[in-house]
């Protein structure tokens, strides 16, 4: 039940935030061409080449965000989706040369989602290890305690865990940080 609630609030957030992107003005083909050629010239006046930049970025968003729902349920909090698609696409704006502007922007985004993807995978392995690590050392710490007939010291845990000392602190220190117990 709570996974179909977590799938609902996140089609609800990217459905407020598409709905927003109702109100913004779509740049038309020929429009949006006059523009860049326009934003890719040297333009002396900053205040005009961010003008250019905003209505570019503005422009795209809805295309920009297109490519969300190709990463929903894949790990990735929608929060964090639309917040990459911005920036990436801003990055994309502000660094545009010239081309396929379109183009740039989908491989652009896709890369950008791709490697939030394989980033989000690595902290989810990485809170895996964490988590058998703190199980190993409570599993020791009772192991020890019933052999030895007293808590276990930090040296003592570090040698049965065949870990650092450091590392047994810094465990130690997770676990109570916590309010659990050892």
């Amino acid at each position: 039940m709570e996974q179909n609630n977590n799938n609902e609030e996140t089609l609800d957030i990217l459905q407020l935030y598409l709905d927003e992107l109702e109100y913004v003005k779509e740049l038309g083909e020929i429009e949006e061409a006059v523009i860049l050629d326009e934003y890719v010239k040297e333009v002396e006046d900053k205040q005009k080449k961010e003008k250019l930049k905003k209505m570019l970025i503005e422009s795209n968003l809805r295309y920009a965000m297109s490519f969300a729902t190709n990463y929903l349920g894949k790990g990735i909090d929608v929060v964090d989706i639309i917040a990459e698609i911005n920036l990436s696409l801003t990055s994309t704006i502000n660094s545009f040369t010239g081309g396929n502007l379109k183009e740039k922007i989908e491989t652009d985004i896709k890369n950008s989602l791709e490697a939030l993807l394989i980033e989000e995978d690595s902290i989810k392995v990485s809170d895996k290890r964490l988590l058998d690590r703190l199980e190993q050392l409570t599993e020791s710490s009772r192991e020890l305690a019933i052999e030895l007939g007293r808590e276990a010291s930090v040296a003592e845990l570090a040698k049965k865990m065949e870990i650092s000392e450091d590392e047994v602190s810094g465990l130690i220190k997770m676990i109570f940080d916590k309010g659990e117990k050892l």
